[in-house]
């Protein structure tokens, strides 16, 4: 959010909407429709056969015609020269002619076939230099043709107004890159961290529709591909075909369109193949049909989108809620700017900036709609493990039964021997399958830890993060009021011992020096925050090795220091880790399944830790390692409550538990000794009632008789 809110400020601050170019208005413009495309300047100047402009914005559609202009034109400043600007950067082709009597003089030839550094002025915008003395009057012809949309916007100026709209101009959409940049290397992280698919298409979404809002404006052209002339022609039908077809598939993998609305879904690949068909078209020479199937599909398929989103929102499943109001926040923006063009809303920097925004924002809230979705499911499997311990519940339950009846059975009828043990047999294999499933269930309730654990680190961070952006802005807003008012000094008519002077005062009156500090040290927290959790994502993908099925050599000091990141929101400032690090060998192990062992030993231990100091400070665990031959050692002490030597000897049984019900099912310290066993190595416990408790780990560093069974 905090970009989108940067995004707003650029847009009234440093694109401001009282700019001193002046509008050339459309009632003031000739025009001429070339059918054939085949006249040329002086045939068209001589037919008479202009139309005076009926509009403020003329707007003559997508056409395979050529239209010619005549503007007229007086210089009544004290410049020898007059610049024309064309907010259209779209147009394939732009000749400028000055008329000389009879004759038209060509002056400048514009086209999407040049090296963007080729043109005589490089802009985003078409810039044209028309020579025309001061106090004089003058005739311009433009000749115009493209394949996409003519539409001409113009602005009259002088050579620094037209430079400066143009940076104006540039400016802004750097800050929408920026910021579309920034969503797409976020996202694509949490991808990787957790290899959800739905990320993946929403930042191929992203980057596509970058591509298509950078391309359209020419800023693409001039930064990303200036002499690829391929992509100044082709490239935005090609990333506004693509970005159709990546949100079709983006709806149908996130909104789960396929089970919510079937048939509806199977209307996707018709508009998928019209943006291949629109493609295809524009690549084989026919530009004007591709770019009338283009935007023909792309208005089908947003109020196709639409209504299926709100089909599934209908249906109760929540995504859909930010899905819908996002795609609806889109359309408005390219509603108002369509309307623009036919002067159903005023032509200003809001409505041509209209696009740009509702999609940051769309990018924004879609963002936040898969953020949701994850918690949704978070929350279902938190529901699903606990369905899995009642039903686990119910089955020992049924187990006890069993044994009751088998064991009267027994003393009653020696006859019915065979029969009782085959039903004790079958109840046995039935408690087998329950531990299995409850085992699963151990999983699920420490992948819920997990989860705590890691929105409750990174959001600490977070918050700093956001908390050093206001001020950060603040001071940037600052400082470019401060350019702005040196940029007058600038060009004032002072002299230039008085323009320093001025500008000395300007800037200790800002109290520039103190600015800058600022500046870096909020940059700084930032810096610091993000590092803080890169950090935790580290420790995270130490934690949940996703290799577990491979034996492979791994660092136990980095694993346990891994799963301490996981669970730091336990220690709640009161408790100490003391950490004595042995030089240890990578030992070979399956490295998940050891992060297992070592986060339910540190959850027991800061339990009891806390069930002795409570809110107060005191608590130690202190862990230690060493390796002596082929054995790693751990030993993982804390200070806490202690236990008996009945609770002692139970300690790894499976179902024992001393938690109250609902806190644990006892399988945790069962799953550790399992895994340290099947690694071939030893666990034993030490602990007396008041005092504390020690776990002693040994794991052979290589196996010599295999691998491990797992």
């Amino acid at each position: 959010m905090p970009g989108f809110i940067l995004l707003i400020v650029t847009s009234f601050f440093l694109y401001p909407g009282n700019e001193v170019l002046i509008q050339f208005p459309g009632t003031s413009i000739q025009y001429f429709e070339d059918s054939h495309s085949t006249l040329t300047a002086n045939q068209v100047l001589d037919s008479n056969a202009f139309r005076p402009g009926a509009k403020e914005i003329l707007n003559f559609g997508v056409t395979n015609s050529t239209y010619w202009f005549r503007l007229d034109i007086r210089n009544n400043s004290a410049a020898d020269e007059v610049f024309l600007l064309l907010e259209q950067p779209l147009l394939d082709l732009v000749e400028v002619y000055k008329v000389s009597g009879s004759q038209a003089i060509l002056l400048d030839i514009i086209s999407k076939d040049q090296s963007f550094y080729t043109r005589k002025f490089p802009q985003i915008n078409r810039v044209m230099s028309i020579p025309i003395r001061s106090g004089e009057s003058g005739t311009v012809l433009l000749k115009v043709r493209s394949a996409s949309t003519i539409i001409l916007p113009l602005k009259i100026g002088f050579r620094e107004q037209i430079f400066h709209f143009n940076f104006r101009k540039e400016l802004w959409l750097s800050v929408y890159t920026g910021i579309m940049l920034a969503t797409i290397i976020y996202n694509l992280f949490i991808f990787f961290s957790i290899r959800d698919r739905n990320y993946l298409l929403y930042v191929a979404y992203v980057l596509l529709i970058t591509l298509t809002q950078t391309s359209l404006p020419g800023f693409a052209f001039k930064y990303f591909w200036p002499g690829f002339t391929f992509l100044a022609i082709h490239g935005p039908l090609i990333f506004s075909c693509l970005t159709g077809i990546a949100a079709l598939e983006f709806i149908k993998e996130f909104l789960h369109a396929r089970e919510f609305t079937p048939r509806l879904t199977m209307g996707i690949p018709l508009f998928i193949g019209l943006f291949i068909t629109a493609i295809l078209l524009s690549l084989t020479g026919f530009r004007v049909e591709g770019f009338l199937i283009m935007q023909t599909a792309t208005a089908a398929a947003s109020l196709f989108s639409l209504f299926i989103s709100y089909r599934i929102y209908r249906l109760n499943y929540r995504p859909a809620k930010f899905f819908l109001l996002a795609w609806t926040i889109l359309l408005v923006g390219a509603v108002v700017f369509v309307l623009k063009d036919f002067e159903l809303v005023p032509y200003n920097n809001l409505t041509t900036s209209a696009v740009l925004i509702s999609s940051a924002l769309e990018a924004l809230l879609l963002s936040f709609a898969l953020a949701d979705k994850i918690n949704m499911l978070r929350k279902e499997k938190e529901e699903s493990r606990e369905q899995a311990m009642a039903a686990m519940a119910e089955i020992a339950k049924i187990g006890r039964e069993q044994n009751i009846i088998l064991e009267t059975k027994v003393s009653e009828r020696t006859l019915a021997l065979k029969q009782s043990n085959e039903e004790l047999n079958k109840a046995m294999q039935e408690l087998k399958e329950a531990e299995s499933q409850l085992v699963e269930s151990e999983k699920m309730a420490s992948l819920g830890q997990l989860t705590a654990g890691i929105a409750h680190e990174i959001n600490n961070p977070t918050n700093f993060v956001t908390a050093n952006v206001k001020p950060l802005r603040r001071d940037i807003e600052m400082i470019i009021r401060l350019f702005e008012q040196i940029e007058a000094v600038a060009v004032s008519a002072a002299g230039e011992e008085e323009k320093q002077a001025r500008i000395r005062q300007l800037k200790d009156g800002l109290d520039y020096g103190y600015l800058k500090t600022e500046i870096n040290e909020l940059i700084r927290g930032i810096e610091e925050g993000s590092g803080r959790t890169a950090e935790i994502i580290k420790g995270l993908r130490n934690f949940s090795r996703l290799d577990e099925a491979t034996l492979k050599k791994a660092s136990i000091n980095e694993g346990i220091d891994s799963t301490i990141v996981i669970i730091n929101h336990m220690l709640e400032g009161q408790i100490e880790i003391v950490k004595n690090y042995g030089q240890l060998p990578l030992v070979e192990c399956y490295p998940g399944k050891l992060n297992q062992v070592f986060l339910n030993i540190l959850t027991n231990g800061l339990q009891a830790i806390k069930a002795k100091f409570g809110n107060r400070p005191g608590g130690v665990f202190t862990i230690s390692t060493s390796v002596s031959g082929n054995i790693v050692r751990g030993i993982f002490k804390d200070n806490g409550i202690g236990m008996d030597k009945g609770t002692q000897d139970k300690i790894f049984e499976p179902f024992f538990t001393t938690k109250k019900v609902n806190e644990g099912i006892g399988l945790g310290m069962s799953i550790v000794y399992s895994i340290v066993r099947k690694h071939n190595g030893k666990i034993t416990v030490m602990s007396t009632p008041g005092a504390g408790t020690e776990f002693h780990i040994q794991l052979p560093v290589t196996h010599f008789n295999g691998e491990p069974n797992i």
